[in-house]
């Protein structure tokens, strides 16, 4: 039997931005959405309870230049 129609939609993968947009390459957020990823963004992790979203992301790509104090720890609440 031959399936016809759109195929389910599978569910994205998502992947936070953390720290300074400014230091991140030009466009690393519009290649991620055209790739399929949910993209967040957040200067600084937010604590558990606070997070958009109750589910860790798959993914989190983290600013080189962020020096902000305790970004480790933030980091690791995720």
């Amino acid at each position: 039997m031959v399936r016809r129609g759109p195929l389910p939609e599978q569910p994205k993968h998502r992947i936070l931005l953390v720290g300074d947009a400014a230091t991140r390459p030009d466009g690393l957020e519009r290649f991620l959405v055209r790739g399929g990823f949910q993209v967040t963004e957040a200067v600084y992790p937010p604590p558990g309870p606070d997070r958009p979203e109750p589910q860790p992301p798959d993914l989190l790509i983290l600013s080189i230049a962020a020096k902000e104090a305790g970004l480790a720890e933030g980091v690791r609440d995720l």
